[in-house]
């Protein structure tokens, strides 16, 4: 989780699913357009209410209608909306500031409990580089598969991705759970 200000930074397009870090049901995602990109970006389906007049059925002269309605092709997912829309008031009442510092402070202490354990930390560290996804390498060859198997024994939701283990904590995590992650890893 990652303090973003569009307008400030420039961003004409950003996208992305729901689920995951923003914690959404699958399904749902968000679409952002600046003023640049809408001038640009014409919309490619037509649906009920992406015109100005949805009742014309035969106007194919019809153009788009203002804003964001452009894009719509169909009814959406009204339950998954409602979904989407209480994890951002989630997220937003935390503070997406003090989460991103928590999950640096979580990963942080995830990667100096690995110190003397034999992990390599694959993720960069460094500062401005590092995330809230942590990747480790055992050095002796134990496989991230077989790592995952028996951390998801121990009820420890990891996921090994090709040589690494992926270990992606959230604002729900504690301190206490990333010990006994660490206390697991052989």
């Amino acid at each position: 989780m990652i303090p973003t200000n569009v307008e400030a930074e420039f961003i004409d397009v950003a996208a992305g699913a729901g689920h995951k870090w923003l914690m959404a049901p699958e399904g749902v995602g968000y679409l952002y357009l600046s003023d640049r990109a809408r001038e640009r970006i014409q919309p490619t389906l037509v649906g009920w209410i992406s015109v100005p007049n949805p009742d014309d059925y035969l106007n194919f002269e019809q153009g788009w209608n203002k804003g964001t309605l452009a894009w719509e092709t169909g009814t959406g997912p009204a339950s998954l909306f409602y979904g989407f829309k209480a994890s951002l008031e989630l997220l937003t009442s935390h503070g997406v500031q003090k989460i991103a510092q928590y999950l640096e402070e979580l990963t942080d202490h995830l990667c100096d409990g690995l110190k003397g354990k034999p992990y390599e930390v694959v993720s960069s560290r460094l500062p401005g580089e590092k995330s809230q996804i942590v990747c480790i390498r055992h050095v002796n060859d134990l496989s991230a598969m077989a790592l995952y198997h028996q951390l998801n024994a121990k009820n420890i939701v990891t996921a090994p991705r090709g040589d690494r283990l992926r270990i992606a904590p959230h604002l729900y995590n504690t301190a206490t759970e990333v010990d006994e992650l660490i206390k697991a890893l052989p």
